[in-house]
């Protein structure tokens, strides 16, 4: 009887362990997962970031556009308009 608890708990010892370092793998994989997921988020952020700067800027070039075309019509000049913004 004393020799199968023995076994028992050499068996007992050894799933710990095993499960030890299971535990540890996945802990460490999750972190990694995180620390990557932060990263994309982060790309992600910056790109529509950009995107935004990237739109007000076409929007701005597009009102100068309207605003030396139409001063351009209005005094038969581009001389301003190439000035301000080169068309």
């Amino acid at each position: 009887m004393n020799l199968t608890v023995c076994f028992k708990t050499v068996h007992v010892e050894q799933f710990k362990e095993e499960l030890t370092r299971e535990v540890l793998g996945m802990t460490h994989e999750v972190g990694h997962l995180h620390r990557e997921r932060q990263t994309i988020q982060n790309q992600i952020a910056d790109l529509f970031t950009f995107y935004t700067k990237q739109k007000q800027a076409g929007e701005a070039v597009s009102v100068l556009s309207r605003f030396c075309l139409k001063s351009a019509l209005n005094n038969n000049s581009s001389v301003a308009c190439t000035v301000a913004h080169p068309c």
